[in-house]
């Protein structure tokens, strides 16, 4: 195979041969046979670009079609794992802000850091959703890159998407997000000492909810994953209400109850031994062109 696609006539010819080392692969296939091709990545890396209008966006991703550099997946799990600790199950507002595409389309934060974890990898879609988190499944994420790559966006969102990875997996990770995702959260905030910070700053208690949205707020801020995910009792997705109140919060509070609210992360995480700072986001700068 390998000298048919060299004696191929044009790039052209020698991509299409060459396609079978990168096509997709029945689910019941594994990874093995993704694998497998890694000794191959210097030619496939030559040819990919040319054949990647053939492939499904995973593969694209999985390859790294638009980001430069493209090749094989990695084959030791070394970058699947360092991207695992250093990506939220939310992506970054910011990447989100630069990445977003006309329309509403629900769980795209999710999506759009599982599309990361699938760069450069051979994680299955599924495998990515519970590897960040559970809080989207397989199916959810195809069908979102599915929709995103037949806009006239794709290419330089997974271009994005593929030099985000390749940053994260070449730059020691910040903040952990894989250790934060697995603490204790039960006595984050509790409501004792929401009514104690309202009483000091002289800010309105609010009704039940509004202790509910603050930890919630504190919550997305330090494990970076949604609101919902906090295990506590919240009301359903059915009520339009809290939600509504929720994501509003971040732009309603004072600079006095933002900033008390930030000590309150910090304390929690210095309860774990963790010095890492509460927030922080890669630079935006990587998608600069």
């Amino acid at each position: 195979c390998s000298t048919a696609i060299l004696e191929s006539p044009s790039v052209e010819a020698a991509a299409q041969r060459a396609r079978f080392l990168v096509a997709d692969r029945p689910r019941k296939s594994g990874k093995g046979l993704v694998r497998s091709s890694t000794n191959e990545s210097s030619l496939i890396g030559n040819l990919i670009v040319r054949a990647s209008q053939d492939l499904t966006p995973l593969m694209q991703l999985r390859y790294r079609a638009f980001g430069g550099a493209p090749g094989a997946p990695d084959a030791t799990d070394s970058r699947l794992s360092r991207l695992t600790a250093a990506l939220p199950s939310s992506l970054w507002a910011g990447w989100c802000t630069r990445l977003s595409v006309p329309g509403r389309y629900t769980a795209m934060p999710l999506v759009l850091s599982c599309a990361v974890l699938l760069s450069g990898t051979s994680i299955r879609p599924k495998e990515a959703g519970t590897a960040l988190g559970g809080e989207v499944g397989g199916p959810l994420i195809e069908k979102r890159l599915d929709m995103l790559s037949r806009t006239p966006f794709w290419e330089g969102i997974s271009t994005a998407l593929i030099r985000l990875g390749d940053y994260l997996d070449t730059t020691p990770a910040v903040i952990d997000y894989g250790r934060r995702r697995s603490l204790d959260y039960a006595n984050l905030l509790p409501e004792g000492r929401w009514q104690e910070i309202c009483d000091e700053t002289g800010h309105k208690r609010g009704f039940g909810w509004k202790s509910l949205i603050a930890r919630g707020f504190l919550y997305c801020m330090i494990s970076g994953s949604p609101m919902d995910s906090l295990a506590s009792p919240l009301p359903s997705n059915m009520d339009r209400n809290f939600w509504y109140l929720a994501k509003d919060f971040p732009h309603v509070i004072t600079q006095q109850i933002a900033a008390r609210l930030s000590e309150e992360a910090r304390r929690f995480l210095d309860e774990f031994g963790i010095a890492e700072p509460i927030t922080w986001e890669p630079p935006l700068d990587l998608i600069s062109d």
